[in-house]
């Protein structure tokens, strides 16, 4: 099967997200399916270990103007529609960020399976707190713009159960399944337990303050469970005052 990749993401790093879709082109090629990548990005590349550094690019803008963004945002979709409808791809897999008409077309013309890694109005509501209007006006539009694409998918992809349980995806006819951003325990070893914790499990998070509600729940479960869990927060920007089974770092290095 031919399959188009197409997302929104500067891929010119080597993150965890990076790895995703370094791992998910690697793994349809291991099955025997050819794959293209359709990548919508700013003025940064794309790095070599993406399809060998021959990802097809299109560019939006850099503009400082948030209208005039979403506005080369979505020729730059419509753009990269075109060429995967002239590549005779029999699937596209688009790791969604907002929902565009250029890929609510491109649903019609082809099956096309979304992948959802959040939840974009509760996202939205959080980035642009600061300008309210703004805001309101851009949650109505996706409230409206995602069951118009979800109705039009031929599969939908969650990372967690709550984002195909939610009323504008769950109302979909297409198929659904969670497959989570999740590590391979069996190529971890397991750790006896640490005598420094008293033999507690020990709970790592890696992320920041960008992610400020999910932090909040993180730092409540560690002070209901200050007998039971101990808690590593790697990242930035942390509260300083946390419960006492919680310590927090820096970034890390992997090896660290």
């Amino acid at each position: 099967m031919k399959i188009a990749y197409l997302l929104s993401w500067p891929l010119e790093t080597r993150g965890s997200i990076e790895r995703k879709v370094e791992m998910q082109i690697g793994a349809w090629r291991e099955a025997g399916h050819e794959v293209q990548v359709h990548v919508i990005c700013g003025e940064s590349g794309v790095a070599d270990y993406i399809d060998g550094g021959r990802a097809e690019l299109y560019r939006k803008s850099s503009s400082a103007g948030i209208w005039s963004k979403f506005r080369a945002a979505e020729l730059a979709f419509r753009r990269a529609a075109r060429e995967i409808r002239r590549s005779g791809a029999e699937l596209v897999y688009y790791r969604m960020s907002y929902p565009t008409s250029a890929v609510r077309k491109l649903a019609e013309a082809l099956p096309l399976v979304v992948e959802i890694n959040n939840y974009t109005p509760q996202e939205i509501r959080r980035n642009f707190g600061g300008r309210p209007i703004f805001g309101r006006l851009l949650a109505a539009y996706v409230k409206v713009a995602y069951p118009r694409l979800f109705r039009r998918a031929a599969g939908i992809v969650g990372v967690t159960g709550e984002l195909i349980e939610v009323p504008e995806t769950s109302s979909a006819a297409c198929p659904k399944i969670c497959i989570p951003n999740a590590v391979d325990l069996r190529d971890i070893d397991t750790l006896p337990p640490r005598e420094e914790t008293g033999g507690k499990p020990v709970v790592v998070f890696l992320g920041g303050s960008e992610h400020p509600e999910g932090v909040r729940r993180i730092l409540d479960l560690a002070a209901a469970s200050t007998e039971d869990l101990e808690f590593r927060l790697i990242g930035k920007n942390f509260p300083d005052d946390v419960p006492p089974n919680v310590t927090t770092y820096g970034f890390l290095q992997q090896d660290e």
